[in-house]
């Protein structure tokens, strides 16, 4: 049994600790949480900072990880996607090894649960040997109406191979603006059997907002790279969010990614059912593409559900929870520090149904122990060195 403490331990389901140990089984399970005067401490090793849980990455795209610094920032959503399409098909050698660094980077930012993106097995094999734990959403996208059937039995045949591997997966569709119609009422249909976890990319700039009411403004050019007529795509001459909702009203949770542009009257359309909405916010990738960031006012005045994600290493230079912290508290430094390490830990391992093992520091609780190392009467939080304990 190893027995640990720090000048505090952010329980994050409870209140904040100071003379407090650790006791931990050899496996990472939490035994017990003592008062320190109930041990000698020459036998507690004694950090000097902050024992959180580790963190959970409510969001990112494993598979994108070899696109690292290949896509200019600043161009906004339509040419993101754009550029991105350009550079999807590379070596495969080149596409694992970085699957592989990326794992290994988010094990070493303290990071134990991850939830990715997939659109096929590249990633498979490593999250199989991968000491993280994964939610695979298979996700599902096509504009063209005739191949909605093959794409839908495609990410099908997808989840049954991730199932058959022992991973936790379950269906997602891309965007609003990205689904036919006879895609969306494939899953439509597919979750009013199946009710599920899903994640969906919302409100995440202004350009997906004019296409999906009008079709007007620069997302066109996507169809215009696909060589696709323009017609191809209708408009649904509503909101995003208000124009995919029905397609969704079965889900059980819905996972909803950046909602950069999310406003109260959007809130007030989910009005009752904000329960099963887990907002998913990734600042440095929204930084990144539109150099924009939601309200997190706005979000907080209507719910406490947040949690944060990475995006994929095409729109960020990090795998790394903390750093998403920390570019939050700089640009909103009224937000109070266990709120946003909540989000960081507990909340991210609710919105993806783990937080009966993963989250908080509690009692038979294998959730990973980070230290943040700093000096309590000199440093703020925000200055500290992670290191990865457990």
């Amino acid at each position: 049994m190893r027995k640990i403490t720090a000048d505090i331990i952010y329980t994050i389901s409870g209140e904040a600790l100071k003379d407090h140990v650790l006791c931990i089984d050899e496996d990472g399970t939490i035994l017990k949480i003592d008062s320190m005067n109930q041990h000698n401490s020459s036998e507690v090793l004694q950090l000097r900072g902050a024992l959180i849980p580790g963190f959970v990455n409510a969001h990112t795209h494993l598979e994108l990880s070899f696109m690292k610094d290949k896509i200019r920032r600043g161009n906004g959503l339509s040419k993101f996607i754009v550029d991105l399409l350009s550079i999807r098909q590379t070596k495969e050698e080149i596409i694992q090894e970085a699957i592989m660094r990326a794992d290994e980077e988010m094990h070493q930012n303290g990071i134990v649960a991850i939830g990715d993106i997939a659109n096929t097995t590249n990633a498979l094999r490593y999250k199989k040997e991968s000491a993280l734990f994964y939610h695979t959403f298979i996700e599902t996208l096509g504009y063209a109406e005739e191949r909605a059937d093959e794409i839908f039995n495609e990410a099908v045949a997808l989840i049954k191979l991730h199932k058959q591997a022992g991973l936790q997966t379950s269906l997602a569709p891309h965007a609003p603006y990205s689904l036919s119609r006879r895609l969306w009422e494939h899953l439509s249909m597919y979750y009013s059997i199946s009710p599920e976890l899903t994640s969906i990319h919302m409100l995440e700039s202004k350009d997906e907002i004019n296409y999906c009411y009008d079709g007007s403004g620069a997302m066109k050019s996507i169809l215009e790279y696909l060589k696709y007529p323009e017609e191809t795509f209708t408009p649904y001459g509503l909101r995003s969010i208000r124009a995919v909702w029905p397609y969704m009203e079965h889900t059980s949770r819905i996972l909803m990614v950046h909602n950069t542009f999310m406003t109260q009257n959007d809130f007030n359309f989910i009005g009752k059912q904000i329960d099963k909405i887990w907002l998913c916010t990734c600042p440095k990738a929204n930084l990144y593409i539109e150099n924009k960031l939601p309200d997190y006012e706005v979000w907080k005045k209507n719910t406490s559900q947040i949690c944060i994600g990475t995006d994929s290493l095409a729109s960020n230079n990090t795998l790394s929870v903390w750093e998403e912290l920390k570019t939050i508290h700089h640009y909103n430094p009224e937000l109070e520090v266990q709120d946003l390490l909540k989000w960081g830990t507990l909340n991210g391992a609710n919105a993806l149904g783990i937080n009966n093992r993963l989250g908080s520091i509690e009692k038979d609780k294998k959730p990973g122990i980070i230290q943040l190392e700093y000096n309590p009467a000199q440093q703020t939080l925000w200055d500290a060195q992670l290191h990865r304990v457990i």
